[in-house]
């Protein structure tokens, strides 16, 4: 046995000592349960039954002096190993008497009313525009959530509401002492599934009596102190910008839920407050009052996480689309209060100069024409007739091809004067199954793939980012598919041949497999791979491809069925990373009783696998495929169950030469975006004239601030040299353009009209 170094704690603190004995592999130092007496073993742990209770004074000599309920670890290193929110006990750190007193608070600023803090307020978030009178560190808040966090923990009152949403508010980046990882470790504990913390938000956000006037009032919440700045916190950095996810769409979750009585709350309460001119509550004239900056920026904000996070939020909701009409009418009635020279509005925003007010609202205002857009669409506002965009001058042969693209059109899905082509046909590109269904691999009317020419028919507005989405999606999908569709298309005219005449494939299916070439498919030549009598041999599951089939069918003529293992192997080797790859899409033509039926799937099967069924077998090849769709694995099932009837029909795996797993991620991705969520979607769509001569290009937004410039010195050979670049002023623009093309700049002419281009422009193409 090793030698023992460390010391049995259970020995000297339990009555009768360690219960393991000599079998114990720690050091047993003095009589059995000497100090039961006097000592807990463990700060994190429970005192045992049986264990006299020990007196204070041996408590506070053993401890240190450690406070009631305190973390032991904390308290001595200033470290946790539970992390900072999962620990139930209060982290409070020897010598720091601020922590062991009630906590202290530090008052927060609003950074938009600080010099140079306009920067601050662009973006969704309504961290810039938080005013708490008092704040705390992350640790504090540690010590104060676990209280309100508790199973059996309820609401008593309103200010027990109030004291939980300061802490969730004080997670603010501008906050001293607040990081990334704080933001996020505190997420992580109101946001756990099943947790307290959702609880807790729920039942604020479903609270039935809330009102601007609350008061003291026992059991009415306050908007203002309570449910309005509890919607601050879904809209803050930590939340909005997070990279967990799946934390996130928990919380938005609670507005799923609760969205009626939200919409509720909030008819109830803004409309009178606009009419006042003010957000202030009258029963507390002392309180902080509220600017409309932090009211508008986080009901804009949390709408459009909303309704982009969940999908069907506007359809779903009967309230949202009114409740955004609404929060128009209420920020324009506010914005026009507080924008003028003497504004008639009780707001703080009004001690800003001018410009600086016209700048938040204009930030305030490009954040509700996006979330309008989300309505809208979901709306069916968007025009569906098939029209050139108005207003669009095209050139002459532009013309022309798109009045022969109006004659041949026809809109996709319903929109179709025949209605959809087949089952897999939609107007909207989130319906479309990115894998073809065998009702589209049959069909012989032709796919609906839209022209990316300005003005040429769509059913989607020409200048819309939603367009150029739908257009990218089609047209990579039918580059992604057309080979496999191409084949199966040979394949049907050839098995409806097969008992009647000699075809290409009959040769094929004769000689146990090999490659289909052909040339007499739209003038050019086609290539692929067909696999003869395949048989299933199982059906698998895993993790990452869940159900799948594992197949048996003929090698190919030639070096595959070499009768040398070495020399088949090494065929296999050269070309297993272009044939037969793991994610390559493949076709199983299943023909009985005169009907074709195929199915799509893709090889999981790795090439080390492929390799050993290779030697295994000189004639017969094995791998495994997730098919699509779910009747393929039922017709497979049947077939493994009844293994002493023959099989029937003719049973073909077609290889398309593309990787479909490498493009899928870019389909699906391209189906669940939301156009408005896009950066520089105003410059990516067409525009309306279809030149791009004609496109405006703005300044990017953090130039707009009033006063806003450039140091450019450094762009010259003495940094004394003083120039500055306004990127909002024509007369700015060029001076410093003349300025860097003459003596003593670092660059030369086409780098500076260059450099002063980037600056300010929100996007520049620069060939260099």
């Amino acid at each position: 046995m090793p030698p023992r170094s460390k010391t049995c704690h259970f020995h000297s603190a339990q009555p009768g000592g360690c219960r393991r004995g000599t079998a114990c592999t720690f050091l047993h130092i003095g009589p059995p349960g000497s100090a039961a007496q006097t000592a807990t073993t463990d700060s994190h742990q429970a005192p045992s039954n049986n264990a006299t209770p020990p007196s204070p004074a041996a408590v506070r000599s053993n401890q240190g002096d450690l406070p009631p309920g305190a973390c032991r670890a904390f308290w001595e290193n200033g470290d946790c190993h539970r992390g900072e929110f999962d620990c139930r006990h209060r982290h409070l750190k020897r010598g720091d008497n601020t922590t062991i007193k009630a906590a202290q608070l530090s008052a927060s600023r609003q950074e938009y009313l600080q010099p140079d803090g306009l920067s601050n307020a662009i973006g969704s978030s309504t961290d810039a525009f938080s005013a708490l009178k008092q704040y705390c560190s992350p640790t504090e808040a540690h010590n104060h959530l676990t209280l309100f966090l508790r199973p059996d923990y309820t609401f008593r009152t309103p200010l027990n509401i109030y004291s939980f949403v300061a802490i969730l508010l004080s997670a603010n980046e501008n906050h001293e002492g607040w990081d990334l990882s704080d933001g996020q470790l505190l997420l992580a504990k109101i946001a756990e599934s099943g947790g307290t913390g959702l609880l807790r938000i729920a039942t604020i956000l479903n609270h039935d009596n809330v009102s601007i006037d609350a008061g003291r009032t026992p059991s009415v919440l306050s908007f203002q102190r309570g449910y309005i700045r509890l919607l601050m916190y879904f809209s803050s950095q930590f939340v909005i910008r997070s990279t967990l996810h799946h934390l996130v769409n928990s919380l938005y979750s609670l507005i799923d839920e609760h969205f009626e009585n939200i919409a509720k709350v909030l008819n109830n309460c803004m409309p009178p407050l606009i009419q006042a001119r003010s957000f202030a509550e009258r029963s507390d004239p002392n309180g902080a009052i509220l600017s409309g900056l932090e009211i508008f920026r986080s009901l804009l904000t949390v709408l459009f996480e909303y309704a982009t996070r969940f999908k069907q939020a506007v359809s779903r909701q009967p309230m949202f689309a009114p409740l955004v009409q609404s929060l128009t009418e209420w920020l324009n009635t506010w914005a026009d209060s507080v924008t003028p020279m003497y504004p008639s509005f009780n707001d703080s925003v009004t001690g800003l100069p001018v410009e600086s007010r016209t700048f938040l609202i204009k930030q305030l205002r490009k954040s509700l024409y996006d979330l309008s857009q989300i309505v809208d669409r979901a709306e069916g506002a968007t025009s569906r007739r098939v029209s050139k965009p108005v207003g669009a001058s095209l050139a002459l042969d532009d013309e022309a091809l798109v009045n022969g693209l109006m004659l041949t059109y026809e809109g996709p899905g319903n929109l179709r004067e025949g209605g959809p082509r087949h089952d897999n046909d939609f107007e909207e590109i989130s319906k479309i199954r990115i894998a073809p269904t065998h009702a589209e691999l049959v069909s012989t009317v032709e796919d609906f793939l839209p022209a990316n020419v300005p003005g040429a028919p769509h059913h989607l507005p020409s200048t819309s980012m939603q367009r150029l989405l739908d257009i990218q999606f089609r047209l990579l999908r039918e580059e992604l598919i057309a080979p496999i569709k191409t084949s199966i298309s040979l394949i049907l005219q050839d098995l409806e041949q097969y008992s009647v005449k000699k075809t290409l494939l009959s040769d094929i299916i004769n000689k146990g497999g090999g490659l289909y070439k052909t040339d007499r498919h739209s003038q050019e030549s086609v290539i692929f791979s067909v696999y003869t009598d395949v048989q299933f041999t199982a059906l698998d599951c895993n993790n990452k491809w869940g159900l799948s089939a594992g197949l048996s069918f003929d090698s190919p003529s030639g070096r595959a069925r070499d009768p040398n293992v070495k020399t088949r192997t090494q065929y296999w080797e050269n070309v297993g990373r272009k044939r037969l790859m793991q994610g390559g899409l493949v076709a199983l033509v299943w023909h009985e009783d005169g009907q074709s039926k195929i199915y799509l799937g893709v090889i999981t099967s790795r090439l080390d696998d492929l390799l050993r069924s290779v030697k295994d077998s000189p004639s017969r090849m094995k791998l495994n495929v997730a098919f699509f769709d779910s009747e393929a694995q039922t017709r497979i099932l049947g077939g493994l169950q009844r293994p002493n009837i023959a099989p029937r029909g003719i049973k073909l795996l077609l290889e398309a030469p593309v990787m479909f797993e490498s493009i899928r991620p870019f389909l699906a991705t391209i189906q669940k975006m939301e156009p408005a969520s896009i950066p520089f979607a105003d410059y990516l769509a067409h525009p309306a004239s279809g030149r791009l001569e004609d496109l405006v290009i703005e300044a990017p937004d953090y130039t707009t601030i009033p006063g806003y410039s450039l140091n450019l010195s450094c762009l010259f050979e003495d940094e004394n040299t003083r120039l500055r670049l306004q990127p909002t002023s024509e007369p700015s623009k060029t001076s410093v353009s003349e300025a860097l093309k003459g003596k003593g700049s670092r660059l030369d002419p086409s780098q500076a009209e260059a450099a002063v281009n980037a600056l300010s422009s929100k996007i520049s193409l620069i060939q260099g």
